[in-house]
């Protein structure tokens, strides 16, 4: 009888897209878009070089999943930053949107 839920496999095909996501923003902040092949995100996240395309299809498809998680995360960053009382509510804003400029995901996001 099959068992039901998440397989083995896909707790790990997870890791890999996660890894190739983590490498794409690495590779965007470093080295900008130019830079970014599949070759060297695949490099970067220690999988094949065929790894971005058996996961993603595309570096189109790579490039949009990392401009979603990246602004998922940026959200999520913000939120938690101006969550303090309203009298200190522009200070927080004002040092979340500094830190978000000098985060590498930002530049990522620029690219």
């Amino acid at each position: 009888m099959a068992r039901a839920g998440r397989k083995r496999g896909d707790a790990q095909r997870r890791d890999t897209r996660d890894a190739l996501v983590d490498a794409t923003v690495a590779a965007l902040a470093e080295q900008g878009f130019s830079g970014t092949s599949a070759r060297a995100v695949a490099d970067r996240a220690g999988v094949a070089p065929g790894g971005v395309f058996y996961h993603f299809g595309s570096m189109d498809e790579l490039l949009a999943e990392v401009f979603t998680t990246c602004l998922g995360r940026r959200i999520d960053r913000l939120r938690a930053a101006v969550d303090v009382p309203s009298e200190q509510l522009a200070a927080a804003f004002t040092g979340a949107v500094r830190e978000e400029f000098a985060h590498p995901e930002s530049r990522a996001l620029l690219e």
